[in-house]
């Protein structure tokens, strides 16, 4: 939680001693837990990366320095995989768009047709209808009760 919520690195060779964590730090010893040490991965979805060991001194420099060289490297791959999920839904919701757009206009052509209206007035009867019946017309030719 320190690791969220600071961005520090928090590194401890003995928990079993050490006065940060009075609760923690005691039963994680019990539980064959000695070292630890944490790493903010990314900011969306806020997550760390925690590092856990049974020997007390278990992580010196370099095993710091390699962890946070990776930590580095799964926050940027996290921050990646977040960016591309944004991005896949954003392009579902334009082709949703995309196909709503092209019924509303088959609803318009029908309407212009039968009752010898206008592009304005066609659209202005389905605005109408919709909310008068408070139905949301969908994509895919769907009609969706409006919540």
């Amino acid at each position: 939680m320190e690791a969220l919520a600071g961005g520090r690195h928090p590194f401890t060779s003995d928990l079993a001693d050490d006065p940060r964590w009075p609760t923690f730090g005691p039963a994680a010893a019990r539980a064959g837990i000695r070292s630890a040490l944490a790493f903010r991965l990314s900011e969306q979805p806020v997550s760390a990366l925690n590092l856990y060991a049974r020997l007390p001194a278990a992580f010196g420099a370099t095993d710091r320095a390699k962890a946070l060289i990776f930590a580095t490297l799964a926050g940027l791959a996290l921050d990646l995989a977040s960016e591309r999920a944004d991005d896949l839904l954003r392009l579902s919701n334009l082709r949703d768009a995309l196909r709503t757009r092209e019924f509303i206009g088959q609803a318009q052509g029908i309407l212009i047709k039968r009752e010898r209206i206008t592009s304005e007035q066609a659209f202005d009867v389905l605005r109408r209808a919709s909310q008068h019946l408070n139905i949301k017309v969908g994509a895919r030719g769907r009609i969706c009760r409006a919540s």
